[in-house]
């Protein structure tokens, strides 16, 4: 399997999902200034990680795509963008609430699977 393939491509739909998330963050700035550092924080959380799968990510330009490459992009990008979408879910609280909140925060992380109708 070529590990660098998958990289790229989780880099292409991680830098998507932070283009995605500029629409709630353009939405607390018009409506609630008082959370949008938690917008803040996961832009650059999910900037800092596509950029970290670009860097170990192929550089040829053309390269074929088999099927085991495609699964494991569509397994560990269903469950990065789920992990990123829980992402502000997470700020919200304390820290120091995290191993009250971890069972709830656990189900956001699936909440984003679910919407699909596939659950």
């Amino acid at each position: 399997m070529d590990s660098r393939l998958v990289n790229r491509l989780l880099a292409k739909l991680t830098i998507a999902f932070s283009c995605v998330l500029l629409v709630p963050l353009i939405a607390a700035l018009l409506a609630d200034r008082e959370h949008i550092w938690i917008f803040i924080f996961t832009l650059i959380t999910t900037s800092t990680i596509a950029s970290l799968f670009n860097l170990f990510g192929s550089r040829r330009p053309r390269q074929r795509l088999r099927v085991r490459e495609a699964i494991a992009v569509v397994g560990c990008g269903w469950l990065l963008v789920c992990l990123m979408g829980a992402l502000p879910y997470l700020k919200v609280f304390p820290v120091f609430l995290l191993p009250v909140l971890l069972p709830h925060f656990l189900l956001t992380i699936f909440r984003p699977a679910s919407v699909s109708g596939v659950a």
